[in-house]
């Protein structure tokens, strides 16, 4: 007997309507995808979507006598030398993922690619009861929600809208927190440093900006006038080679501010980027915090731990794995409190250590 859904929807049908084979369907959904084309793919997948095909039928529902299994998926958005766990603010969110799911009694299993087909055909093919998305656009969400039938909660998605819950920070606020503190502290022009303006830098980076009119409101200063109360965005580059070529540019006119009598300051964002610039501006000959102010944002271990000390934005990586997991085992055990659509924004907080000072 051909397999069908618990709606009937057979895959013989997937097929008739998609113009392929009965096989063709059969490997999409088991990530057998190699000799397929991307835009076969990718019409089998939206059917699968619209038609409501759940693989296994009555089996693939979720229960507690199911597999226990738990995929947390990431979507990278650099390129890492070693592996996304280099990269402490990841590793500290997968490391606490794991611990809450164990201690309530799942496993997990960790998948990153930046590959969207990939992640896809890899969640299908597995029986995990739900799915963590790490880093997703809020779309993509909602598409492997659709696909696998299963529960799925996201951690810091982007994008305006989306039906999956998401667990994120008051990124906004924290762009705005710092960019108010640099400029209170005496430093302008700000250079904002992000691998790209794109996701949550995008929206830390408008925060930025309000920042700056707060900071000119607040001084009775018309915005943009001077060239210490200018905020300019920076993009560093996807990589450590182009992010170290982005850096050596900016040491010319980080230099020409100084000889100006300006007290220029990088606000990266991502404490990992901060402390590459404080390496290289310190090989430089410049005095950190008294001529170049450098912050982070995320206060990774290593921010209080090096001399001098980071100056970022503090979030709380910890309750961010907690929630998003106690959120997905109430969906998987039925008790569905998280809600579709909902959105927690966690508080941030503004940390001063040794990279910034105020001007005497």
């Amino acid at each position: 007997m051909e397999k069908q859904d618990s709606h009937g929807v057979t895959i013989r049908e997937l097929a008739e309507l998609a113009g392929v084979s009965t096989a063709t369907v059969s490997n999409v959904i088991h990530g057998k995808t190699k000799r397929v084309s991307p835009g076969t793919i990718r019409r089998v997948q939206e059917l699968i979507l619209a038609m409501g095909y759940a693989q296994g039928g009555e089996k693939a529902a979720g229960t507690q006598k199911g597999s226990r299994l738990v995929a947390l998926v990431a979507n990278p958005h650099k390129v890492y030398e070693d592996a996304i766990g280099a990269d402490p603010f990841y590793g500290k969110i997968i490391g606490m993922a794991e611990q809450c799911l164990r201690e309530k009694g799942y496993y997990m299993m960790f998948y990153s690619s930046s590959d969207m087909d990939d992640i896809f055909r890899m969640v299908m093919e597995q029986e995990v009861e739900g799915v963590i998305t790490l880093s997703f656009h809020k779309n993509d969400c909602d598409k492997i929600a659709g696909l696998l039938k299963r529960p799925v909660v996201s951690i810091d998605g982007c994008g305006c809208r989306g039906n999956v819950p998401n667990v994120g920070l008051d990124d906004w606020q924290g762009g705005k927190l710092m960019t108010e503190y640099l400029l209170a502290c005496g430093y302008g022009p700000v250079y904002v440093c992000a691998g790209r303006d794109h996701g949550v830098d995008h929206v830390r980076y408008l925060g930025c900006q309000a920042g700056k009119k707060e900071r000119c409101k607040r001084d009775g200063k018309e915005e943009g006038k001077a060239d210490s109360g200018q905020v300019r965005f920076v993009s560093l580059g996807m990589d450590r080679k182009k992010r170290r070529e982005t850096l050596e540019a900016l040491v010319q006119p980080v230099k020409a501010n100084i000889k100006a009598g300006l007290r220029p300051a990088l606000f990266c964002l991502s404490d990992l980027y901060a402390l590459e610039a404080l390496g290289y501006f310190t090989s430089q000959g410049l005095r950190i915090a008294r001529d170049l102010g450098i912050a982070g944002f995320d206060d990774i271990p290593y921010a209080s731990l090096l001399s001098p000390g980071l100056t970022t934005v503090r979030q709380d990586m910890k309750r961010k794995a907690a929630l998003a997991v106690e959120m997905l085992a109430d969906m998987v055990e039925g008790r569905n409190t998280a809600g579709e659509g909902r959105e927690i924004l966690l508080p941030v907080k503004l940390v001063v250590r040794e990279t910034t000072s105020r001007l005497k």
